[in-house]
């Protein structure tokens, strides 16, 4: 059989308007990708996504993108970014922010495939309400299980409302090794219940904006454990860790710094 594949202009990039159910490959020369729904605020994908490096994503303001589930199928999102040439996430009109990340995907998966659920590598995002969020998507899409785990490698937020946050997704691992955030105003990270949060070389920098004595750069919900090693902690508005019931808890080489707030 032959294959055949249409290309835009070079730089003219693609929208899409329609859900997705096959297994999908955005690569540079579809770059940049407009996601723009023709009907609702979210553009479901039940299939395998994978985004290879150098990729820029437009997203239109308060439009989210879900990854679903597929029946028994175990899909995946993989952003594979490079140091040379990451992927980045942002609004398709300034001033307006996009949703964010959607996953509900149960892990129904075995071997290699649950150990590497999905992996967001060398990425940027930026003005968007809920970056990440495990367990839910505002299509009303909801589910109380594992949608992971989650790794996070050489990846920074910027300018949003939450990076990651729990949707539901209760026992969702997070394993965050070099990942910068930079002004949030809710919570840089919010765990879902029962999971066991690992980061490493990282840095927290004005979370929790918005001071709420409730959150802060780090919110652990019911149960689960938090490691922290080789991290900073900036100017956090309230609370630098604010955990209910966390059943354990380690940090090594963990700075928290208060160098401009009052």
């Amino acid at each position: 059989s032959i294959r055949s594949k249409v290309l835009p202009f070079e730089g003219a990039g693609i929208d899409v308007k329609s859900d997705i159910t096959k297994d999908t490959v955005w690569d540079k020369e579809l770059s940049p990708i407009r996601i723009q729904p023709s009907s609702g605020n979210t553009l479901k994908i039940s299939a395998d996504l994978v985004i290879e490096e150098g990729v820029e994503i437009q997203v239109a303001p308060g439009v989210d993108i879900h990854i679903a589930d597929q029946g028994s199928e175990c899909n995946q999102l993989s952003i594979m970014g490079s140091i040379e040439n990451p992927v980045s996430f942002t609004t398709l009109e300034p001033g307006n922010n996009w949703e964010g990340i959607s996953l509900t995907t149960d892990n129904a998966c075995s071997g290699k495939a649950a150990q590497e659920r999905h992996r967001i590598q060398d990425a940027s995002f930026e003005f968007a309400e809920v970056a990440i969020r495990a367990g839910s998507s505002q299509d009303g899409t909801t589910t109380n299980n594992d949608v992971g785990p989650i790794t996070f490698t050489n990846v920074t937020f910027e300018s949003v409302g939450t990076a990651i946050k729990h949707g539901s997704g209760a026992g969702t691992d997070l394993t965050l090794n070099n990942v910068d955030f930079n002004r949030a105003d809710d919570s840089c990270l919010k765990a879902p219940d029962n999971s066991v949060v690992t980061i490493t070389d990282s840095t927290f920098t004005l979370c929790n904006m918005d001071a709420s004595s409730a959150y802060g750069s780090i919110v652990m919900s019911s149960g689960g454990e938090l490691h922290l090693t080789d991290v900073e902690i900036i100017d956090s508005g309230y609370n630098a860790i604010y955990g209910n019931n966390i059943d354990a808890l380690s940090m090594d080489n963990v700075d928290i710094l208060a160098s401009t707030l009052g």
